[in-house]
């Protein structure tokens, strides 16, 4: 069969890529090295947040993703809830951009009210309400389990549309001819196709090599915990702190971020990239992170985890949640591929070949960006 695009890796790019395609009419072959989608798209903190959008005009991606996500909710289980989002200001200054952004909410197409300490405790009853000076409430914002979602969307594609869904199958060699290009597996495998989308994340070696390294993109690797279940409810809004104001752009169009980057910080916590998030799971349990820490894409992986960011990270939660005697369940690394400038990386090293890496919101934004995309590419 020769079909029409081959996409290589299941990520949330390449999957999100090919229900574009697929409710588009084309054919799709899709494949990926592991069993399952594995790496960032599933070891992440699983945010659908539209205000973490690198610039404004992003926005309506990030709401057309939670739309996708809820269609996708009457088809297949993946935790998804439309929980919202409570960013906390501890300080003057923080609050000053806080409520700037409430104003310019409504022209961003968001809604955001600000709310006084006591009301944010009780919509989230482990915050600390001494440190908190107000709050900023986002009802569009959501969560999902991303070590369903992506997994499950391919199955339900593979099951329902139409979609040739190849796991486990290591694609080494891409070809184009005019007009036809050819995709080789490692077990000698060839497909025929009209297009090719590489979608492989952080792995940089097996294709294209050169391309990547050229690229400016580097490996971020993060932290990230599970605690024991605290009765935290999965309705209750996903957390960030006054950190995270600097670690997300949007709120860099804010008057008083300016004052903001004056204030003093935490080289320790600079240099490492850390802001708090928290946000509670199906078990009633809290995610909490995370930090950050580039790579070149030739280095290895860096297996080591670093007690020593848990403990810095737990510091910054605990002023912020009530925390103590916690029990941490689970620890992961994650790694996924970032610019730093850029907030995706599109590359076209020939005309029926298309290079895709470096959303660094990509379970936010992925899905209504990847769609806007394949709009352009077919029109």
């Amino acid at each position: 069969m020769n079909f029409d695009y081959a996409i290589v890796g299941g990520g949330i790019l390449g999957t999100s890529i090919a229900s574009a395609l697929l409710r588009r009419g084309q054919t799709v072959v899709l494949f990926d090295r592991f069993t399952r989608p594995s790496d960032g798209s599933t070891r992440n903190f699983g945010l659908v947040w539209p205000h973490i959008m690198p610039k404004p005009e992003w926005i309506p991606f990030g709401l057309r993703t939670l739309e996708l996500y809820q269609e996708l909710a009457g088809k297949f289980e993946f935790g998804f809830t439309k929980c919202g989002v409570l960013l906390v200001a501890e300080n003057r200054v923080e609050s000053a951009v806080l409520e700037e952004f409430a104003i310019q909410a409504a022209g961003l197409g968001l809604h955001a009210r600000v709310i006084a300490p006591h009301d944010s405790v009780g919509l989230h009853p482990l915050l600390r309400q001494e440190n908190i000076r107000l709050s900023l409430q986002l009802p569009e914002g959501g969560s999902v389990d991303p070590r369903r979602m992506v997994a499950g969307w391919l199955d339900w594609m593979s099951a329902r549309e139409g979609l040739d869904y190849r796991p486990s199958t290591t694609v080494v060699h891409l070809r184009e001819t005019p007009g036809q290009c050819t995709v080789t597996t490692a077990s000698g495998t060839t497909v025929s196709t009209r297009n090719i989308v590489v979608c492989a994340g952080e792995d940089f070696q097996t294709l294209l090599p050169d391309l990547f390294r050229a690229s400016g993109l580097k490996r971020c690797r993060l932290h990230m915990y599970q605690t024991a279940p605290l009765g935290v409810s999965p309705q209750s809004p996903g957390l960030a702190f006054g950190r995270s104001l600097q670690h997300y752009r949007l709120f860099s169009n804010c008057p008083s971020f300016s004052r903001l980057k004056a204030e003093p910080t935490d080289a320790t916590l600079d240099a490492l990239g850390i802001h708090f998030l928290a946000k509670a799971s199906a078990d009633r349990s809290l995610i909490l992170g995370d930090s950050h820490e580039d790579t070149t894409t030739d280095a290895p992986r860096d297996y080591d985890y670093e007690s020593s960011i848990e403990q810095l990270l737990m510091k910054e939660g605990e002023r912020h949640l009530r925390l103590e005697g916690v029990t941490i369940r689970r620890r992961w690394l994650g790694y996924y591929a970032r610019h730093a400038e850029a907030p995706i990386v599109e590359l076209q090293p020939t005309p029926q070949i298309r290079v895709l890496s470096g959303l660094t919101v990509g379970m936010s934004g992925g899905p209504g960006l990847m769609e806007s995309r394949v709009r352009c590419w077919l029109e």
